[in-house]
């Protein structure tokens, strides 16, 4: 359901999946009231192509843009993978180009999708995806606009077949609900909330060190190396310029992360977007590999993702003297989170 108001009249809108048509095995369709009692005329929003397609469970939010963006499933035909679409009227949706809930690697969202918008997180907001994927949500900052990345989080509430987000008060927050089924066969009812505003713009003021979580072992540039490709490792303290780190704004609320020792940057070797690729550092190229979202977790930690990639890095060698940093998926894992701390 969306309500608003048209400039001429009060209006509710219900989103629906109908099987009425003889023509559709299902199709998504809206109507609209005024006074609650009388409804308009059905109207088409989604059709599969394929008559035996069955697309469902669609939610609407609306973007501070003025956009609205919608979410589904295409089931039958498409495995019940996630789809969504933008318009900029919530009453029509069926000339609106369908687009996969997707990273660019290709892992896509599957079945239940559910769909918020924070207002306050950067300076676009942050449009959030729930699916039925086991623990991770979507998320994407520039308004889901066509050829933008999505980001895939680890959600503090478990997968269920439906699970449901709420935007909190802060616009930076979302209140999650799920209904997990346990191994009985049982369902239980689990809801948490999740922090997902970006951190204080006081990050662009001076040097920071970040310190693992798990490990408790500082980033830093392996042997202090000033060379294109030196990799990125972690190591005990030693308060020497190649374990120190700027913060620069890139556009959009990311940020380059550049070492103070080499002046060079943070980045994806080669610009790669599956799990297990190394972070190095390299001379600044402007792409979006060497732009990074710094995510504040709301309990003193950080995370950073990727903008080309979607993904976070994670340390490969646990806790050893100087561990390769590798891309991965957000796990939840300590290993993944990062204190900032103020350096000289």
């Amino acid at each position: 359901m969306y309500a608003y108001n048209n400039g001429t009249s009060n209006r509710l809108v219900v989103y629906y999946s109908d099987e009425r048509d003889p023509n559709a095995a299902q199709k998504l369709v809206h109507q609209v009231t005024t006074n609650g009692t009388t409804w308009g005329p059905v109207v088409n929003d989604v059709l599969d192509p394929n008559p035996k397609g069955r697309p469902g469970m669609p939610v609407v939010a609306k973007m501070k843009n003025g956009q609205f963006i919608m979410t589904y499933e295409h089931c039958a035909t498409q495995g019940c993978k996630a789809n969504y679409r933008v318009s900029s009227n919530p009453e029509s949706w069926m000339n609106a180009t369908e687009y996969p809930l997707q990273l660019p690697d290709g892992t896509a969202g599957y079945g239940t999708p559910y769909v918020v918008y924070l207002p306050n997180v950067g300076p676009n907001g942050a449009v959030v995806v729930s699916t039925h994927n086991p623990d991770q949500f979507f998320v994407n900052y520039q308004y889901a606009a066509p050829g933008s990345r999505w980001v895939m989080m680890q959600a503090t509430v478990e997968g269920a077949y439906s699970r449901s987000f709420v935007t909190m008060d802060d616009g930076e927050s979302v209140f999650i609900t799920a209904t997990p089924v346990q191994s009985n066969g049982l369902a239980r009812w689990e809801v948490g909330n999740q922090h997902l505003g970006d951190v204080s713009s006081n990050v662009t003021s001076g040097n920071w060190y970040l310190v693992n979580r798990n490990s408790g072992k500082y980033l830093e540039v392996a042997n202090a190396s000033t060379a294109d490709g030196g990799f990125v490792s972690e190591y005990s303290y030693t308060g020497s310029d190649t374990q120190k780190w700027r913060f620069e704004p890139a556009n959009n609320g990311y940020y380059h992360i550049v070492n103070v020792n080499s002046d060079k940057f943070l980045e994806v070797q080669n610009a790669y977007v599956n799990d297990n690729r190394i972070i190095q550092q390299w001379s600044n190229t402007s792409s979006p590999g060497q732009e990074w979202r710094v995510v504040d977790q709301g309990t003193g930690y950080i995370k950073l993702f990727n903008r080309n990639s979607g993904k976070t890095f994670d340390i490969h060698g646990s806790t050893d003297s100087q561990p390769q940093m590798l891309q991965y998926q957000d796990t939840g894992a300590f290993a993944q989170q990062w204190k900032l701390v103020k350096a000289p």
